[in-house]
């Protein structure tokens, strides 16, 4: 054992002191090889190319004809299942209306129980029963639907699991839904106050003006349940505004002696589409209002009728004015305006009166009911008579008042779609499939709806890839859009969407005609050019690309639904396919699922482990299927994974004869290539102690993770900012910038490449075979540098990597003692160096652009980084340039997406540079405004970090006024939700340590620096020096310093120290006999490197208290220039918003103790310098 164990560590120290000697000048050429070296190496990207160019390959272009009569065709079959089970519920309903009882045949909601956690509903519900919620404004005589009804809501679920919440609503207030599920509040909602009942009671769209009466008596008269008329009618006019749905359109008018509107833009003199953010503002116009004055209708109705004529409306719109008041006009001739009005507009308007209050005077009865009645109008041209109330008690009025909507109501056999709203439980995206239900046919005796997910609707439309730029969008017949690439997919929105009409999103001339027949359900097809865009990495810090490419638009309507289908596929752009099936990997043991929880316990034949607190796997990497891989993506994320559909994926992708469980066809063919990965990894460890994860991900959706660990069931890499950027660099070795890993608690670096089909040489996007990535720790890839080239280790000179958008990648100042997560991640060149950021602009190096965002209605400004032609060498250097206080040397790294920047800080007193860098701790894009201004900001020279500007958008037509590509539309921000396997620590107290860093046995710093999950801690919490210091967990001492006051080091470490003393004395020996071989060579290296890890002590407190003066820079100015407490650029810590892998992570309570030391960190020597055949050769 101890034989082994020197030889080991000869190899180890071998490697480490036999080097090249690093170059002098930082050189992009030589840190290119360093980039290629480890990703062939380390990652294996050279040999899996082999791997792939061996495949055999034929080349088909998309048939776009056959493409979209099988989607619509998938999308009929989809909708009409679900049709077919609502009408089922309304047959049934309609035909028990007698057998309505005063007997509940369910519970009420809030008095339910035993409900279970449900994937398909996200919450817990029961499938056993449903459940009643009857409104606080129900009439006494309510009647509970038979047990009839919820039998066929029962056998509705049966025949088809993807339905999701089935319901009743009635004209009672009473709503009985299935599956039940629990509500605090047993009266918590009216079903007559929501969208989706008033849509469908009245299934055309409605204009509605809400005329309130705002005079001193509504004020000062008689308070009803402690409330005034004031109160009672704002309450019913904003339950008015939320019956309204976007289809609709509203204004309101408060008067007394004059009338007026809300005095804020279009708000002012037009009606605003019922949108959220419409009715949000009129909302708050409707709360402000204060009763004075007197009661002058004339004014009001001249201007509600203004704000009807504004809007042409076509013949099939209802239009009405809802005109409340407490008493009768100070003013003589209304009705004669009514008339004058009216007329202009083919008397199609009609109005609604209510008067409320006990002590409404008679004569005001008699006016409002000929207001209503519209006595001096023309009844043979057609005038609309509406209806007066008197309301003697107005705790009555919102009920009566948002009524108005029976004397609209009409059978209809055609199913409404409501407009898509927010699903409170999570589902994202959500439509109303309803009918409504009526007695005799004449009289509205409810609403009887299906939920349904647009994830399950559209679930192929969504994953629709022919080749990379191919795409599909899905549009109303009003040109509202569902589904677009270029907004949010229906399961990730959080908040009321942003609808947007699809000439927004498609704004080539050519697509007009085409947008124009998909509304009047046309079909056919249209070849033009059209704009293309691509996302770079990050979508806010990196932007998009633009390209123009030449492309077919095949459209066709989706029978028995509102929707129509477009798919986009550019000319010219084969697909490479396989020509060979994929072969069963019987006879290999590299297909293990990535669920290590549900497989452990039946597999005896796999070594697992724990690795910093989860299940882990160091024999193999882990596969994982994104939801595109699967036939049904929205099948596969409703359900919860088990054993059983483990073994049947392990089974079919392992043998020949298995049936396939929802798979699509190319996913097999992915597996067994990428299964290849698993040999190289395994082979390649000199890197293990730097590296976190290695993988791969094909465009069809397949994962590997090395070591191998469990992923959430929603990952899908595709959608990977990592992947994303190698996709935009195709061919290229592309690094991302510095990013927390919620594992082990430390900074970490991705390096990615792309793998091609066909041949190395055929590096194009479309050709993309998969995606390889591994991520390093940031001491680590500062380690590469630093001991690269000698000019990063000289005075007053930094060095440090920028990426093609200009955020940091690396940076010396991410090793301070004083350091916070704002200045490691998310950080710009703008705000770390901004005279060269200030410089970089000047030189038209760093330019900047920008692309509309429909989600934040705002214009985001991001940069690109190139070093033009004007530059031959490629390199830009203003060392030795006279009066410059920060002078600087920029390097292009070829076949990179990272420039190399060396810093010389010529003199420190002069007032440093500023860029404008808003600070953010809310994550709120109101907090990464721009300076001013939403022009493009690189004309002016400014200098700035990625940044917003106000967009222009009209709000009442729910416009944004494009009419070009000056503005291309921004990529959206993939929010990926967390549906991961839940781990406790009883699943892995009993397992082994894997990748255990065993930080406290790094005796030096240079030892602990770039360990994964070690970081070198030497300050406490007060920000005073240790005793000691010593290599821990950056979870608990982040940048150096402890999370405690004291360090309590514990038995373990106790332990850890007294084995030490024996295993010490043993590496002495070893060390002092290996090390004299190459240690003159290194030994001026060493110095320059420890001189820029080291902290320097001016203070002899300091001297006294540190007895290891190993730790890192702290460098005051740079701390005060950034402050101490900033977040950082829309950034998560957790993985759903970082270039990461999705795994289940769970924090390690103790990392072990073991007697043996590791190696420091290679330098760049060591990985370009010497392979294991030389250090075999010296022995």
């Amino acid at each position: 054992m101890i034989v082994t164990h020197f030889k080991t560590l000869q190899i180890l120290l071998c490697v480490i002191v036999l080097p090249a000697k690093p170059a002098k000048l930082i050189d992009g050429e030589i840190f290119s090889r360093t980039l290629k070296h480890i990703a062939n190496e380390g990652l294996g990207v050279s040999s899996m190319q082999v791997h792939y160019d061996k495949q055999k390959y034929y080349s088909q272009l998309p048939n776009g004809t056959h493409l979209i009569l099988e989607l619509v065709d998938s999308l009929y079959d989809t909708f009409s299942g679900r049709i077919k089970a609502l009408k089922r519920l309304r047959d049934v309903t309609e035909a028990e209306i007698s057998k309505f009882s005063t007997i509940a045949q369910a519970p009420k909601c809030c008095k339910t129980g035993g409900h279970v956690y449900n994937s398909r509903f996200r919450t817990n519900v029961s499938l056993h029963e449903g459940c009643n919620i009857l409104s606080i404004d129900s009439s006494t005589n309510v009647r509970y639907p038979p047990s009839s009804i919820y039998d066929q809501m029962k056998e509705n679920f049966r025949y088809n699991p993807h339905l999701k919440w089935q319901y009743v609503g009635l004209e009672t207030g009473l709503l009985s839904a299935y599956p039940s599920t629990y509500q605090s509040d047993c009266h918590s909602l009216d079903p007559r106050y929501r969208p989706w009942y008033v849509e469908t009671a009245t299934s055309e769209p409605k204009h509605v003006v809400i005329v309130l009466d705002t005079s001193g008596s509504m004020e000062t008269g008689n308070r009803y349940v402690g409330k005034t008329l004031m109160d009672i009618a704002k309450d019913a006019a904003n339950s008015v505004l939320a019956t309204l749905n976007p289809n609709d359109r509203v204004g309101v008018v408060a008067f007394s002696n004059t009338a007026h509107t809300l005095n804020y833009g279009c708000y002012t003199d037009s009606l605003a589409l019922a949108t959220e953010r419409n009715k949000k503002a009129l909302k708050g116009f409707i709360n402000s209002l204060v009763g004075h004055g007197e009661s002058n209708y004339v004014p009001a109705i001249l201007k509600a009728f203004m704000l009807l004529q504004k809007i042409n409306a076509s013949a099939r719109t209802d239009q009405v004015i809802l005109f409340l008041t407490d008493g009768k006009p100070t003013d003589n001739h209304v009705l004669d305006h009514i008339r004058n009005q009216n007329s202009q507009m083919a008397n199609r308007v009609t109005i609604m009166t209510y008067g409320i209050g006990s002590q409404l005077d008679e004569s005001a009865k008699i006016i409002l009911t000929d207001i209503a009645n519209q006595v001096r109008s023309d009844t043979t041209r057609g005038a609309m008579k509406g209806k007066f109330t008197w309301i003697p008690n107005p705790v009555n009025l919102r009920h009566i008042m948002t009524s108005y909507y029976q004397h609209f109501s009409r059978k209809t056999d055609h199913v409404i779609f409501t407009v898509p709203y927010v699903d409170a439980w999570g589902l994202g995206l959500v439509t109303s499939m309803c009918l409504p239900l009526y007695i005799n046919i004449m009289k509205l005796f409810g609403v009887t709806c299906i939920d349904i997910t647009l994830s399950d609707l559209i679930s192929n439309v969504t994953y629709f890839h022919q080749n990379d730029h191919s795409y599909a969008f899905i549009a109303d017949n009003t040109g509202r859009v569902l589904l677009h690439p270029l907004l949010p997919t229906p399961f990730q929105y959080e908040d009321h969407p942003i609808f947007v009409d699809i000439i927004t999103l498609e704004r080539s001339s050519g697509a007009a005609s085409v947008l124009s027949a998909m509304k009047k359900r046309e079909m056919g097809q249209k070849t033009f050019q059209t704009t293309f865009i691509t996302e770079r990495g990050h979508p806010f810090r990196e932007g998009i690309d633009t390209k123009p490419m030449i492309a077919t638009y095949h459209y066709h309507p989706i029978p028995d639904t509102p929707f129509s289908l477009c798919i986009v596929i550019p000319n010219g752009e084969p697909r490479l396919l396989m020509n060979a099936p994929a072969p069963a990997m019987s006879n290999s043991p590299s297909f293990l699922y990535h669920r290590l929880d549900l497989i452990r316990a039946g597999r005896t034949d796999k070594n697992f482990c724990n690795s910093f607190g989860q299940i882990s796997s160091e024999d193999l990497s882990t596969v994982k299927f994104a939801p595109g891989a699967f036939i049904d993506p929205y099948n596969y994320l409703d359900s919860n994974e088990t054993l059983y559909n483990v073994t049947a994926l392990t089974d079919f992708l392992t043998t020949s004869s298995a049936d396939n469980p929802g798979l699509k066809n190319r996913i097999k063919h992915d597996v067994w290539l990428t299964q290849k990965a698993d040999e190289i990894w395994k082979q390649r460890v000199s890197l293990k102690l730097y590296t976190l994860w290695r993988y791969i991900a094909t465009p069809s959706g397949v994962v590997r993770l090395y070591p191998g660990s469990i992923m959430p069931q929603t990952f899908d890499a595709s959608t990977r900012p990592w992947y994303k950027r190698s996709i935009a660099y195709p061919g290229k070795l592309v690094v991302s910038a510095a990013y927390l890993d919620a594992i082990t608690g430390g900074y970490v670096v991705t390096l990615s490449s792309t793998l091609s089909k066909g041949g190395s040489g055929n590096q194009q996007k479309n050709n993309v075979a998969a995606v390889m990535g591994m991520d390093f720790t940031v001491g680590y890839f500062y380690n590469l540098i630093v001991s690269g080239f000698e000019e990063c280790t000289e005075q007053r000179k930094t060095c440090f990597l920028v990426d093609a958008s200009g955020n940091i990648i690396v940076h010396p100042s991410f090793f301070e003692l004083n350091a916070v997560h704002s200045s490691v991640e998310n950080v710009h060149i703008s705000e770390k160096e901004p005279e060269i950021s200030s410089d970089l602009i000047n030189k038209k190096v760093m330019n900047q652009y920008g692309c509309i965002n429909f989600e934040t209605i705002k214009i985001q400004h991001f940069w690109k980084v190139s070093i033009p032609e004007t530059y031959p060498s490629g390199i830009i250097d203003t060392t030795g340039v006279y009066g410059l206080a920060t002078q600087y040397k920029m390097v292009q790294v070829p076949n990179s997406n990272v420039f190399l920047v060396m810093k010389h800080q010529v003199r420190t007193e002069d007032q440093p540079t500023k860029c404008h860098c808003p600070l953010n701790v809310t994550n709120d894009p109101e907090e990464f405004m721009c300076s001013s201004g939403s022009g493009l900001r690189s004309r002016s020279g400014r200098c700035e970090c990625p940044c917003y500007s106000p967009a222009s958008y009209q709000d009442c037509s729910n416009k944004f006024p494009i009419l070009s590509d000056s503005w291309p539309t921004c990529a959206p921000e993939h929010k990926t939700l967390s549906v991961s396997p839940k781990v406790t620590s009883e699943d892995i107290k009993s397992l082994p340590d894997c990748n255990n860093p065993k930080c406290y046995n790094k005796k030096t710093k240079q030892s602990c620096f770039g360990v994964v999950g070690c970081q070198w801690c030497s300050m406490d919490k007060a920000g005073s020096f240790l005793e000691k210091a010593h290599c821990n967990s950056p979870k608990y001492c982040p940048f150096g310093k402890t999370l405690y006051l004291k360090v309590h080091l514990g038995n373990n470490v106790t332990a850890a120290v007294a084995g030490s003393v024996v295993s010490g004395t043993l590496f002495l020996i070893i060390l002092g006999i290996t090390v004299v071989i190459g240690i003159r060579k290194r030994r001026q290296i060493n110095k320059q490197l420890n001189s820029r890890l080291q902290i320097e002590y001016n203070s002899p407190q300091n001297i006294s208290r540190q007895s290891d003066p190993e730790v890192f820079y702290d460098n005051r100015e740079n701390i005060d220039r950034m402050g101490s407490s900033r977040n950082r650029g829309l950034s998560e810590t957790n993985l759903m918003h970082h270039n990461v892998p999705d795994v289940a992570f769970h924090t390690a309570e103790n990392y072990g103790i073991d007697d043996e030391d590791t190696e420091p960190p290679p330098s760049y020597s060591n990985v370009m310098g010497i392979t294991s055949r030389d250090v075999n050769a010296l022995y």
